[in-house]
């Protein structure tokens, strides 16, 4: 048997209503409910909550006990302490900007315990460019104790392996030629000594300075006369250049790595006895007896050193 669609739809209609109705006839959505009305859906809740008991009334909140303290005045010390680190923290300088190769030079006359606990502020706040830098000024701008110099070499040695070399533009470096002069069986053995030397020199000062090395040979000495010994001198690239003082080294070896100690020890000799009398920086430290003079070829001369030597070299005479 078949409805008809509006048949359908008011019986639809129609049991909604009656149940709508049989739901709501006795409601009254209208009055507000009596205090007794709330009371008993408040109790009706809170059992059915399992809320304790206590939460209906309400009990003015306790005070807290506190014991008494003293007053903690300024600390005189403390607050300098502050001031002193914000001096330091001002004193790393704009670490956007690069710096230059004399970076904190100009706080030479803190001293050298001042350079070093900025170079480790530095160091610790992962700013290894200017840190090493810093340590550079504790070696060429003031005159360290022993402790603090083996200190600031230390560092220098950890540190610049670390980074990359100041210059990478050939066109910007400076030219500075290593010279000798010896007989002609002297020559032979020296040449790939003291280019490699050169090469060595180039790359210990970052860059900054390019070592050519040249050899001048005379003749071989009159036979069973004695050797010639090995003249040893820096000079800049042109003609009549600024050279520095020339050093004597003996000739009489057969062996290339004896023959690359010597002549390396010379090479640091020069370069630091050219800082120590033609600049107002501060000399590194001089060769001990038997010393090996790579490290401190390497690190012991500061890259401002380096320039500075390069500079005089390649200034007119």
């Amino acid at each position: 048997m078949r409805l008809h669609k509006s048949i359908a739809v008011f019986l639809c209609l129609a049991i909604v209503w009656i149940v709508w109705w049989n739901g709501v006839k006795h409601k009254d959505f209208v009055s507000p409910p009596s205090p007794v009305q709330l009371a008993k859906v408040r109790e009706d809740t809170l059992r059915n909550l399992g809320a304790p008991e206590i939460i209906d009334h309400e009990e003015p909140a306790k005070a807290i006990l506190v014991k008494a303290t003293s007053l903690t005045l300024p600390n005189p010390a403390l607050e300098k302490e502050m001031a002193q680190t914000k001096d330091e923290i001002m004193e790393m300088g704009d670490l956007i900007t690069a710096p230059g190769l004399d970076c904190y030079a100009n706080l030479s006359e803190k001293g050298a315990s001042h350079l070093i606990d900025l170079a480790t502020l530095l160091e610790t706040k992962g700013e290894l460019l200017r840190s090493l830098l810093a340590w550079e000024r504790v070696i060429d701008v003031v005159k360290p104790e022993k402790e603090q110099y083996n200190i600031a070499w230390k560092a220098m040695q950890r540190l610049k392996p670390q980074l990359p070399p100041w210059n990478i533009d050939p066109t910007g470096c400076q030219v500075v030629i290593i010279n000798a002069g010896c007989d002609r069986e002297t020559a032979k053995l020296l040449e790939p000594v003291l280019a490699e030397l050169a090469d060595f020199l180039a790359s210990a000062s970052s860059g900054i300075v390019q070592v050519q090395s040249k050899i001048f040979s005379g003749p071989a000495p009159a036979k069973g006369g004695p050797q010639l010994p090995i003249a040893l001198w820096f000079s800049g690239p042109a003609d009549h250049s600024v050279q520095s003082k020339t050093i004597s080294i003996p000739s009489q070896y057969s062996d290339q790595a004896a023959m690359k100690r010597v002549v390396a020890a010379s090479a640091y000799k020069l370069i630091r006895d050219d800082i120590a009398s033609k600049t107002a920086f501060q000399a590194p430290d001089d060769l001990k007896e038997n010393e090996d003079a790579n490290p401190l070829l390497a690190t012991a001369l500061t890259r401002l050193l380096w320039s500075e030597f390069a500079t005089r070299l390649n200034s007119p005479p």
